[in-house]
């Protein structure tokens, strides 16, 4: 009988021992173990030593600049399937750049097709056995610096699907036939397709896809497990795209989308480096990183894929694909718009212009219009300070405003004298509603000079130069005079910006994110600061103001407030959002008087009671702590400010609690001031011990003459 159970015991040993051999852990390391892309918006795949890792939207072979260090990014909405050929999936373990939930964090990831997922810190793991399993990324993008993948060899005798579309991406253009990649299918499993968007494209049970509308879709083919095999999947990223005839309607397809663009008899103007500056009849555009050859001058027809871009307002063209265009030597070199300065606007962004005027060495501009050695032509030496002078080049933004890189500059020789035109200010604010003295001009020369209004809906100017307001909104006034026998055209202008006031933060919030407008403060108070360095070493400011109408965060905004602090007067500012939290991002003009005052937290009834209306205020609520879900009440507790208020809540205790409320998934969570108990559900029948602090039950404390039920260390107990 002994021997029997001796020998059982070796047989179990040994299995274990032939299945932690049997294990095999696959690592993909970023920066080594790389895929194609560089950027979001196609699909992307990495296989090595029978793993498959694919993904709908992702960059396998991203270089993060900031870090100086490769990562993959599995972009939001992205759908990634992890794959073996070679035995079940039993672990995949993720090491992620950003901690949890946060953005890029393994939190980011839903809880997948099969098994379970958990996360913590930097870690996302999942565990299971499945020849396949697959996540989805909906909320925010994942980036990944290491993905192992633990598989258990000879796990099975079934056979791998060998699902496999020809490509792991195709494009279609909209109102034009489209041939989809064709699916290798080696052991004719049944097959089942879906589009994971079918207003963009439909799938038949052959296979047979339809175009609905521009727009991503992934196309999969997937077959169930039976005896033999196992379960497959394959799938592509569909990218259809509308057609556009010109560089002009491919700028208005929007920042992000895609298209075809249709070039005809486009002219390459300059060449350097990444970037290619292309002219049509209808307009200028860069082509960034395009990985085109084309030499300037040559003209382009034809037709290629391209998503649209801008950087800083300057238009690109990005993901350049499906190139079919042809390049003819051009018989005349690419002429220049002849613009006066009051032309350069962002109509003619990426062209090719020439302007005449003044050259300013000291600030590197003619006629006031910045000018920028980009090209390192050396071109600028040819100027001479306070001499006319010419320049030609590509106009470009700058801050707002027209800039040339310079391709040639000349020196102009003549007898004529500057016009002397110049506004006595070179800006102007004017909240709507309230009186407006404009900028006076000078006109030492006594021309003749016509007035102009860049935008008639936010101002007008009659031709004395009397500025109405009309609405909110920024306008640029210029005053200019013909050239003469004695003087060069001239001109003069400042821009005009007309604010709307928003008398509360409640209406303030409503303008919209990323926009900007005048927010006047009245007896707002500033309720709670946090200022914090972040990983990276980065100082992060956010101080939540709160008025009679509803409370906001300013973050990173420069401007100094103390808690307590009374609000009043004026600031322009940008409103934006951060998962769903209102945000105030940029100030200027500020004119706030500030007076000091003693913060108190709003009462709320209860947890359940919060809202977004709350978010950004500080709170007093009371609920009883869950330690396993970290709620109060139902709501998220977080130590959001690191002063360790989180560590004093023990499970089952009612604790009212002082709180900043934040944005959780667009729901409100509680990031926790201070915190004190208000009760325990159990009583301990023993008298209090001597030289603790007790608390009545309304979370009071007492002293030590009190009779009854107390707290005391966080439990109830009995003093007598």
């Amino acid at each position: 009988m002994i021997k029997q159970l001796r020998f059982l015991l070796v047989l179990a040993l040994l299995s274990v021992i032939g299945q932690a051999s049997a294990q095999t852990i696959v690592t993909f390391t970023a920066g080594t173990d790389n895929g194609k892309n560089t950027g979001n918006g196609k699909a992307d795949q990495i296989s090595k030593d029978g793993v498959t890792i694919y993904c709908s939207d992702a960059a396998f072979n991203a270089y993060n600049k900031g870090t100086e260090s490769y990562e993959y990014r599995f972009y939001k909405n992205s759908t990634t399937t992890i794959s073996s050929t070679v035995g079940n999936i039993q672990k995949i373990v993720f090491t992620c750049t950003a901690e949890g939930e946060a953005k890029q964090g393994p939190g980011c990831f839903e809880q997948p097709s099969s098994g379970s997922y958990s996360y913590e810190g930097k870690i996302g793991t999942w565990t299971g056995n499945s020849s396949s399993v697959e996540f989805s990324s909906p909320s925010n993008q994942v980036r990944a610096t290491k993905i192992e993948v633990t598989l258990v060899a000879g796990s099975s005798t079934k056979q791998s699907a060998g699902l496999e579309f020809s490509a792991t991406s195709a494009t279609a253009v909209l109102g034009q036939p489209f041939t989809a990649p064709t699916l290798s299918n080696p052991n004719q499993l049944p097959v089942t397709y879906t589009s994971s968007d079918e207003n963009v494209a439909t799938v038949a049970e052959d296979g047979t896809v339809t175009i609905k509308a521009a727009g991503t879709t992934t196309i999969s083919a997937s077959s169930e497990e039976t005896d033999e095999f196992y379960a497959g999947s394959a799938s592509y990223s569909l990218n259809v795209a509308s057609a556009v005839d010109n560089i002009a309607a491919f700028k208005g397809i929007g920042i992000g989308n895609s298209a075809i663009l249709n070039l005809t008899n486009a002219q390459v103007l300059y060449v350097y480096n990444n970037d290619m500056y292309v002219r049509d009849a209808s307009g200028a555009i860069d082509f960034y990183k395009s990985n085109l050859e084309y030499k300037p001058n040559q003209i382009l027809n034809g037709t290629l894929s391209a998503k649209y871009a801008e950087f800083n307002g300057l238009p690109e063209v990005t993901d350049v694909a499906d190139v079919n265009v042809t390049a003819s030597e051009g018989t005349t070199a690419a002429d220049p718009l002849a613009l006066t300065t009051d032309q350069l606007t962002a109509e003619h962004y990426c062209d090719l212009v020439k302007i005449e005027g003044t050259y300013d060495a000291s600030a590197s501009t003619l006629d006031g219009v910045a000018l920028y050695d980009k090209f390192q032509t050396g071109e600028l030496d040819n100027l001479a300070d306070g001499g006319r002078g010419s320049v030609t080049g590509i106009l470009v933004p700058f801050h707002d405003a027209p800039e040339i890189y310079v391709i040639s500059a000349e020196e102009l020789a003549s007898t004529k004298q500057n016009a002397g035109l110049a506004f006595s200010q070179d800006s102007v604010s004017v909240v709507l509603g309230e009186e407006f003295t404009a900028p006076t001009l000078s006109n030492p020369n006594n021309l003749p000079v016509t007035y102009s209004s860049s935008d008639e809906n936010v101002a007008t100017v009659d031709a004395q130069g009397n500025v109405t307001v009309v609405g909110a909104g920024t306008t640029k006034i210029t005053a200019s005079s013909e050239e003469t026998d004695t003087y060069y055209a001239g001109s003069a202008s400042y821009t005009l910006v007309v604010e709307k006031l928003y008398a509360s933060i409640a209406d303030f919030k409503t303008i919209g994110k990323k926009n900007t407008a005048k927010l006047k403060l009245n007896d707002a108070q500033v309720v709670y600061v946090n200022n914090y360095t972040t990983n990276s070493g980065k100082q992060n400011s956010e101080i939540y103001v709160r008025d009679a109408s509803g409370a906001i965060e300013f973050f990173n905004t420069g401007v100094e407030f103390t808690v307590g602090q009374i609000l009043n007067g004026t600031l322009t500012a940008t409103y934006d959002e951060f998962n769903s939290l209102p945000e105030i991002t940029k100030v200027a003009n500020v004119e706030i008087t500030t007076t000091d005052g003693t913060v108190e937290p709003r009462q709320v009834a209860s947890p359940a009671d919060l809202s977004a209306a709350d978010f950004c205020d500080l709170v007093e609520v009371s609920g009883v702590y869950s330690a396993e879900a970290k709620t109060l009440g139902g709501v998220p507790v977080y130590d959001k400010f690191k002063n360790g208020s989180l560590d004093n809540l023990e499970d089952g205790v009612n604790y009212t609690v002082t709180a900043v409320v934040v944005s959780f998934k667009n729901a409100p969570e509680l990031a926790l001031v201070s915190s004190v108990a208000t009760g325990i559900n159990n009583v301990e029948a023993k008298e209090a011990g001597n030289g603790s602090a007790f608390y009545n039950l309304a979370g009071q404390r007492v002293d030590a003459n009190y009779k009854g039920i107390v707290i005391c260390n966080g439990k109830k107990m009995l003093k007598k």
